[in-house]
């Protein structure tokens, strides 16, 4: 069928824009799928980083507990690296964060209560070298540094070998 002149150059934009829109069309719905899987992957990899957070709380917990109950230094550093895990997994976890500083608190604590305990020990036997040196260490993890320095000062005039 032969259309007449003004109607071919009508059929063939129609032909031309319908061409154009199905192409549009389909662009888009390609491009909405490879952003659905993008979001997809995004989830599932958020989904694996909570609950791989959650494995290291949980773990950070029951060292901590164990910790408590038995204060044994293995317990408090395997709560610490436990949370350390957890908070590189997701950085801004405010339950590790807060269990961090619950832990860092408690080990300052029990090294102010050792210091104390050194401290009694050292009013009895001021010739306790052994003490003096113990006392530097433990005002080193508290980060003073002076009474550190003048407890093993102290420790090394009264026995040289240390």
């Amino acid at each position: 069928m032969k259309f007449p002149h003004n109607l071919r150059n009508i059929y063939r934009i129609v032909v031309v824009i319908t061409i154009i829109i199905c192409f549009t069309m389909l662009t888009v719905r390609v491009g909405n799928m490879h952003l659905q899987e993008k979001i997809q992957g995004t989830k599932t990899k958020s989904n694996s980083n909570r609950s791989s957070t959650n494995q290291y709380l949980i773990s950070a917990i029951e060292h901590k507990n164990n910790y408590q109950n038995r204060a044994d230094k293995k317990e408090f550093d395997a709560a610490r690296d436990s949370i350390l895990a957890s908070l590189e997994a997701d950085s801004k976890n405010p339950f590790a964060i807060r269990l961090l500083q619950e832990l860092n608190t408690q080990d300052i604590n029990q090294t102010e209560e050792e210091i104390q305990k050194i401290i009694k020990i050292l009013e009895v036997r001021p010739d306790y070298a052994a003490a003096w040196i113990s006392l530097g260490i433990l005002y080193e993890q508290i980060d003073e540094v002076d009474l550190a320095k003048y407890a093993k000062e102290k420790a090394k005039a009264l026995n040289s070998n240390l």
